[in-house]
């Protein structure tokens, strides 16, 4: 358990947990932020007795643990949940889509360019064209400007939700306000969170990594 610690506190990296203790066993791989693409189709699951899970999981940060199983174990419930973790895991290695809409032109290629080396990225310049393009395909992620003319954030978001076929599309607002009534204005609304447009490319590739993390997570442990 020891090693494990040590190794999370030093970097992140891609650490094998199946031989760490005689009493619990774990599979396959876990991952922490930083690891390659191609090693994102790894899942980390945890068998043993209740105390020995325990003291697995004190090391090891819960969004990273995919399912944990007690013995003695239910084989038919096992296969069944590993069936579905795989299905998910699968379904969520595909490259994301994420559809940008901002009506200035040099910010929206800005971002895309941050983005591109990740994801699969797509920009529009207005609430209109965003619309007619969800009703034909349906990306991952729309990252939306809140203050746009004519067919404002706002007002976009609220005839995607009024279509099933929109509905369930996470929206993320970009907004160029960080004084507490403007945030408070956008969370009102909400969408599955905001970024700041003057946060810069550091803190708007985190954001978006870190929804898709978490998306993953839920799903996993739905």
């Amino acid at each position: 358990m020891r090693a494990i610690k040590n190794t999370l506190q030093a970097s992140p990296c891609a650490l094998s947990a199946s031989c760490t203790d005689s009493r619990a066993s774990a599979s396959i791989i876990f991952l922490l932020p930083g690891i390659p693409t191609a090693e994102q189709d790894k899942l980390l699951i945890l068998l043993g007795n209740p105390v020995d899970i325990q003291s697995v999981e004190e090391y090891i940060p819960a969004p990273l643990i995919s399912a944990t199983f007690e013995r003695p174990v239910d084989t038919g419930a096992l296969l069944e949940r590993l069936a579905y973790l795989m299905d998910v895991n699968a379904t969520q290695g595909r490259l994301k889509h994420v559809l940008i809409v901002d009506d200035d032109e040099t910010f929206l290629k800005t971002v895309r360019n941050w983005l591109m080396r990740q994801y699969r990225v797509t920009i529009v310049t207005s609430g209109a064209q965003a619309l007619m393009y969800v009703a034909d395909k349906q990306p991952d992620l729309i990252l939306l400007d809140y203050e746009m003319p004519v067919t404002s954030g706002p007002k976009v978001l609220e005839m995607l939700r009024s279509e099933p076929k929109t509905a369930q599309i996470p929206v993320i607002f970009l907004t160029g306000k960080g004084d507490r009534d403007s945030v408070m204005q956008v969370l009102a609304l909400k969408p599955e969170g905001y970024i700041l447009k003057s946060s810069g490319r550091d803190k708007l590739v985190e954001s978006v990594g870190n929804f898709f993390t978490k998306q993953l997570y839920d799903k996993l442990h739905d």
